[in-house]
């Protein structure tokens, strides 16, 4: 099977996983934020935000060192993963511990610390994911199901036990035993399917394991540090409601990051087996630049023009004055796919250490921000301290791509940008708009949504037609 073939395969199976599973979430989320209110959503919202942080401190990101070393040596599987599930747990039960410390120094009631440390019962979960092997081994269909699963397991848990603010800390159980079925289900089927698979404490390994996950690691850590620490932060120096109101739009960034994540995982072993051939490099950093310009990067173009509407559907009339700043966070996320455009490629060639300085800066730059902006401006100074960090991260990555293959691909991105502009210049010139005045409206918002949905992607399917034609016909047809 040939390098674009594997990816269209592996693309074509994440995807309908991923449409099931977005689908399952966002009414997950809708349902949360109408059951518990700004308040309980927000509580929620900031341990989410701190169980990310934990969550990174605890896996180091081994995932993706594994997955490269697992490309690289398929037959080893097993034994390249049971050190890293080992030193994985090891280190989820030492972050427990001082999370557990943390929360009991806060300034919060009882009732929100005992949902912390519910939400951070998930990190244990967290060990046992095992989406980079099947990342590596190119299946990405056990890592589609995984995600489907958890996704309906929780959207039926929530139908039936979540209906009003009091049921918070039944809303922050749920995902952590929604994930764990999943999760258990998939390591069965693995210790049955991978040889050598099992669990494995040995130090000796977990020092050459740490050796090369740390550079990612820190690039991790950074970049989980960029798109938790508003959230985090606000939760301390704000309050619950304006808390709730950043992580309702934060919610829609992270449907964003969906369509790209898609294209990454399936990209990223092919990416990591040409590291070394600078031909291989252009070429395939050219598909997969393609890919997320004219896949992913739209929908945020579009939720852009809409953003109040958007989170009027979703969430309700009491969290739509959170448009603004959906509109900023917009702005980073395009920031955000050039980021990893120029990144992704960089970590599958070995060049983790730059992309970790890179996201080092833009991390202390984050959390500087975040401290002088939010007193002042509130969720939109967390917005904007996004925007400025994952710009400076772009510009660094951006230039260290540069080093490595002498292009910007400065040519494919302005045709993106013309077949982006096509669709936002036919939903400006149409205009359609209906119901957008009250919750009562409900039903011809979705309509005006719809319809122009229909509008944009239309006119810009139709412009990447015309301008990449010779392109999609080899992705399309990849054995022509």
């Amino acid at each position: 099977m040939t390098f674009t073939s594997t990816i269209l395969r592996n693309i074509k199976v994440l995807t309908a996983a991923q449409i099931v599973a977005s689908i399952a979430g966002l009414f997950s989320s809708a349902l949360l934020a109408r059951a518990l209110g700004t308040d309980g959503f927000g509580v929620l919202g900031f341990g989410t935000a701190f169980l990310a942080l934990l969550g990174i401190v605890a896996s180091l990101s081994m995932d993706m060192a594994g997955a490269r070393a697992i490309a690289r040596d398929p037959n080893e599987a097993g034994s390249i993963t049971s050190p890293i599930i080992g030193l994985r747990l090891t280190l989820s039960v030492a972050a427990y511990v001082a999370f557990i410390l943390i929360v009991f120094s806060l300034d919060r009631n009882q009732s929100e610390k005992t949902v912390l440390l519910i939400q951070a019962g998930g990190i244990f979960v967290s060990v046992f994911v095992l989406d980079f092997v099947f990342q590596g081994l190119e299946r990405m269909g056990i890592n589609g199901l995984r995600q489907i699963a958890t996704a309906l397991l929780t959207l039926i848990s929530i139908i039936i036990f979540v209906r009003s603010p009091d049921d918070l800390m039944t809303a922050a159980i749920i995902p952590v035993v929604a994930g764990a079925i999943a999760v258990g289900s998939v390591w069965l089927y693995a210790r049955r399917n991978v040889n050598g698979l099992g669990l494995s404490f040995a130090p000796d390994k977990w020092r050459h394991i740490l050796s090369v996950a740390l550079p990612m690691a820190v690039s991790g850590v950074m970049h989980t540090i960029i798109f938790n620490t508003d959230a985090v932060m606000l939760g301390l120096m704000s309050t619950n409601e304006q808390t709730g109101l950043y992580v309702s739009a934060f919610k829609i960034v992270g449907l964003t990051m969906i369509p790209v994540g898609l294209l990454a995982a399936p990209f990223f072993p092919s990416l990591s087996a040409g590291w070394d051939d600078q031909q291989l490099r252009q070429d395939r950093s050219k598909s997969f630049a393609i890919s997320v310009l004219i896949l992913s990067l739209p929908l945020v173009i579009f939720i852009a023009l809409f953003p109040d509407l958007i989170l009027r559907i979703l969430y309700g009339s009491a969290f739509s004055e959170a448009g603004p700043t959906l509109l900023i966070l917009m702005a980073s996320m395009v920031m955000m796919h050039l980021r990893i455009v120029y990144g992704n490629p960089l970590l599958a060639w070995n060049d983790e250490r730059f992309h970790m300085y890179a996201t080092l800066a833009g991390a202390i730059l984050n959390v500087i921000l975040n401290f002088i902006f939010i007193p002042k401006y509130g969720i939109i100074g967390a917005a904007y301290a996004s925007l400025i960090s994952q710009s400076v991260i772009t510009l660094g990555v951006a230039y260290k791509f540069y080093t490595k293959t002498s292009t910007f691909h400065a040519g494919v991105i302005f045709r993106a940008c013309l077949c982006m502009a096509a669709g936002v210049a036919g939903v400006w010139g149409v205009s359609f708009e209906l119901g957008q005045a009250s919750d009562m409206a409900i039903s011809d918002s979705i309509i005006t949504l719809a319809v122009n949905g229909a509008i944009f992607g239309g006119i810009f399917l139709l412009a990447v037609f015309v301008i990449f034609r010779s392109k999609l016909g080899q992705i399309l047809n990849p054995d022509r």
